[in-house]
């Protein structure tokens, strides 16, 4: 990867086939850390999620391809108070000969609602694109039933700064959380991105815990 640019990070992904994309900023956690705390605030947590099978499909006019990762994302959060919270954390997308890292930070500024930004990079090398998204969280299903699933729905632009022109295309996510028993949930991810021409769509479904 020389420039940084969605597409060169997807010829690393794809291990020398001509496109490629960024790995997931939004794989992690749909859970709120605000909803359900006191007006005092004070709870955090941490959550880990693995994503042992995370396929990553490229599409542009006569082109498609899939490539298949692992991903490890860690989620730290606490509450300021009933309205406010925030969340702190990164992933590592990794395959044989690749890598993708992200940074991000969430707020949210009332209990459904809030912003995300993420900065991208490898260690192989290239620049730093960055997305921003408005976020919404909701639940499906009873709140108080125990597997009430958790979701977050995002929707913003990805910036992509590689070229003489940095280009700005839209990108948006849906995440899934469920618990399973104690700690553990079981999580799905999936992310859509426009850049340069080229689609790209990348799911996953793994195992978190959080503690």
């Amino acid at each position: 990867m020389k420039n940084g640019s969605w597409v060169a990070l997807v010829t690393v992904l794809l291990g020398g086939l001509a496109i490629g994309g960024p790995a997931k900023a939004q794989f992690g956690t749909a859970a709120n850390p605000s909803l359900g705390a006191d007006t005092t605030g004070g709870i955090k947590h941490t959550t880990l999620v693995l994503y042992p099978v995370s396929p990553f499909l490229v599409s542009a006019p006569g082109f498609d391809a899939t490539q298949v990762g692992t991903l490890i994302a860690a989620d730290y959060g606490w509450v300021k108070d009933r309205h406010n919270s925030f969340v702190v954390g990164g992933w590592a997308w990794l395959r044989d000969g690749s890598d993708i890292l992200e940074l991000h930070g969430k707020y949210y500024f009332a209990p459904h609602w809030g912003v995300q930004a993420g900065l991208l990079g490898s260690t192989y090398g290239g620049g730093n694109p960055w997305d921003l998204f408005l976020t919404h969280h909701f639940t499906l299903g009873n709140p108080n039933a125990r597997h009430a699933i958790q979701m977050l729905a995002g929707a913003g632009i990805f910036y992509d700064p590689a070229g003489n022109v940095g280009t700005t295309g839209f990108s948006g996510f849906l995440q899934a959380e469920t618990p399973l028993s104690g700690n553990w949930t079981l999580n799905f991810s999936y992310w859509y991105l426009q850049d340069k021409g080229l689609d790209g769509h990348r799911f996953g479904l793994g195992v978190g815990v959080r503690f």
